[in-house]
């Protein structure tokens, strides 16, 4: 199992669609770990902090015989007789490939889906998105073969999926986002989940926390002043009191009411 790094904050509202409202102190968990590879088929295991799931996803191939040419004879000519008759054949294979995502341990829906979109509610259990086509050509002649053909599998893609899952009976929205090729590697990239329980928008990440919103209300005002000036003095980089060394030099002092001043208002709106 991969040990991924886990960023939590605190999201005050973000834009889902215009037919949607606002959603409300979000709590968007990120998976930053390495890329997770998906095979030809199989479950993936996707774990951040103490919620896990499993995924199946895998890729599938519909190939289908488009007819071949006729049989017929040449010969091999050895110093200058014909030494023997071979046949020419011709065939010509066409195909598509599938990505296909469905529910295993902790799921309880599955969609693909686009950036902006929103997962708020029941989805089905397993889903399928086009990944790639190809064609193939092969002429067979006189004992030797040529093949000739075209594609578009080794095109990189970026997918994304929605997913419900349950913990302790509460639904639980999350996005997934997966790249790579028909051909080549494909493998999840990144992945969120809200664990308030709240709809999430796909592709939405908490944006980075407030430099001066210590109690992680989306504001900067008297509230962290006050937790600034309770850690007051030196906190040796390792003390409680270090969470309003925002400066980060060891010492809870005026520089830090500075840097708490520039950021005051609404984290939403900026510095």
């Amino acid at each position: 199992m991969l040990a991924p790094t886990t960023r939590q904050t605190r999201l005050m509202a973000y834009v889902t669609t215009a037919s949607v409202a606002p959603l409300a102190m979000a709590d968007i968990q990120v998976y930053d770990g390495p890329p997770i590879g998906i095979g030809g088929s199989g479950s993936v295991t996707l774990s951040l902090g103490d919620f896990q799931l499993e995924l199946g996803a895998g890729r599938w191939s519909n190939t289908s015989f488009n007819g071949g040419g006729g049989w017929t004879t040449c010969c091999s000519y050895i110093d200058d007789k014909c030494a023997k008759y071979d046949q020419i054949y011709q065939t010509t294979y066409r195909g598509s490939k599938w990505l296909q995502v469905s529910c295993d341990s902790g799921l309880e829906g599955v969609r693909f889906t686009e950036l902006g979109a929103v997962i708020d509610g029941p989805q089905d259990c397993q889903a399928s998105t086009f990944l790639c086509s190809f064609s193939n050509q092969t002429l067979i002649a006189c004992g030797e073969a040529d093949s000739s053909g075209f594609d578009d599998c080794y095109r990189t893609r970026r997918f994304h999926v929605g997913f419900t899952a349950l913990t302790d009976g509460t639904p639980v929205f999350g996005w997934i986002q997966m790249d790579g090729s028909g051909w080549g590697t494909l493998e999840i990239t990144t992945w969120a989940y809200d664990d308030s329980g709240a709809p999430i928008v796909v592709g939405a990440l908490p944006p980075e926390p407030c430099t001066g919103d210590l109690n992680d209300d989306g504001l900067v005002d008297s509230a962290d002043l006050g937790l600034l000036l309770t850690a007051w003095g030196s906190c040796g980089k390792t003390g409680p009191g270090c969470f309003a060394d925002l400066d980060t030099n060891g010492v809870v002092n005026a520089a830090d009411i500075g840097l708490l001043l520039v950021e005051w208002g609404s984290c939403e709106d900026g510095p």
